[in-house]
């Protein structure tokens, strides 16, 4: 038999195995009265299992050639089911501390999972600040060559200017002198006309 499946009669009835079946009665109906359904206060709609076990328990016990059967395996079949009892204690605890190191180790590649997020994120951060101020040393630059490239222009403008302006002022310098020339010597022309004309024939 299946160890998980053996059930202890005596057990479950709270008796010993030498228990008689006088004893056996008087447990099973000291039982009954807490958990047969009847008994249930109104409302108490807890499941009936129990009474079922006992009375299973009851039924099987007083059969004399099957409880005289049951009896010659009692121990051997209870060792067996008490090992087996143990070892599925042994491998839930197992399984209980498999599970938590599982747990232990998710928990743990959760927290570097956020740490190496926050680190990213950190160094998104920082790339951004970087990238922002060389975006704003370069507007700079480019703000400064554009301010000389403004300044050498205008210093062309001016420097044309100052050219023209001398050129004109020469010209105009050239004319009045040409004209102070022309004027001297027409004066002198007419001088001497008028000087011819006075002396005599």
């Amino acid at each position: 038999m299946d160890p998980s499946q053996w059930r202890d009669y005596y057990s479950d009835l709270g008796v010993r195995p030498t228990a008689t079946s006088q004893e056996i009665r008087r447990a099973f109906l000291a039982l009954a009265r807490t958990t047969h359904p009847d008994k249930k206060a109104p409302g108490d709609r807890s499941d009936s299992s129990e009474f079922r076990k006992v009375r299973e328990a009851f039924e099987f016990l007083q059969e004399s050639a099957q409880r005289d059967r049951y009896d010659t395996t009692y121990y051997d079949s209870r060792r067996s089911y008490e090992r087996h009892r143990q070892w599925q204690e042994d491998e839930a605890q197992r399984q209980a501390e498999a599970e938590a190191r599982q747990e232990t180790t998710h928990e743990d590649q959760r927290r570097e999972e956020a740490r190496q997020r926050r680190e990213e994120a950190q160094q998104g951060r920082e790339e951004a600040r970087k990238q922002a101020r060389r975006e704003k040393n370069k507007r700079r630059r480019a703000a400064r060559r554009k301010a000389k490239k403004e300044q050498r222009k205008a210093e062309k403008r001016e420097a044309q200017q100052r050219e023209q302006q001398s050129g004109n002022n020469r010209r105009r310098n050239g004319q009045r002198r040409a004209n102070e020339q022309q004027q001297e010597e027409q004066a002198g022309f007419d001088l001497s006309q008028l000087v011819g004309g006075c002396m005599p024939q």
